[in-house]
């Protein structure tokens, strides 16, 4: 009967219990990257946002909700559910106006019967995804073989 017989086996079971032991933050770490990628192409392309309208009560109050869509950009908090990790990016808090962060980009985003649509979220997410998941992955890869070698 044939025998195999693997050899270096206790370094690979070591260096696999190391990763296991170090995995969530590496991994949370580099999904905060890659968040940070997206957050960056968001804010450049809520600049695109046109403010200009019937009167120049509506170009304020758009330029109002612009500079309120700026500051409540944030990356959401990474945690784990169900066994995956995950982040995001959206908007957070109120403009000077009172109005919902979130609503007001929902409303750029989509538009609605007075409001065409200008899809900045989408097309920053959409161009920025490639480079986030780039960097994420180059992340965990480093920290994989910081974790080998050391």
């Amino acid at each position: 009967m044939p025998k195999i017989q693997l050899k270096g086996l206790d370094d690979t079971v070591f260096v696999l219990n190391r990763l296991t032991d170090k995995s969530e933050g590496v991994i949370k770490r580099a999904i905060y990257d890659g968040a940070g990628i997206l957050a960056d192409a968001v804010r450049a392309n809520i600049d695109t946002i046109k403010t200009g309208g019937p009167s120049d009560w509506e170009r304020r109050r758009r330029e109002t909700q612009k500079a309120g869509l700026r500051a409540g950009l944030t990356t959401f908090k990474i945690e784990e559910a169900g066994g995956t990790i995950a982040g995001g990016v959206g908007f957070d808090g109120y403009n000077e106006l009172g109005q919902a962060n979130r609503m007001i980009a929902r409303v750029f985003n989509s538009g609605t019967s007075f409001s065409s649509r200008q899809p900045f979220f989408e097309r920053a997410i959409r161009s920025a995804r490639y480079a986030a998941r780039q960097k994420v992955l180059s992340e965990i890869e480093d920290e994989i073989d910081k974790l080998t070698k050391g």
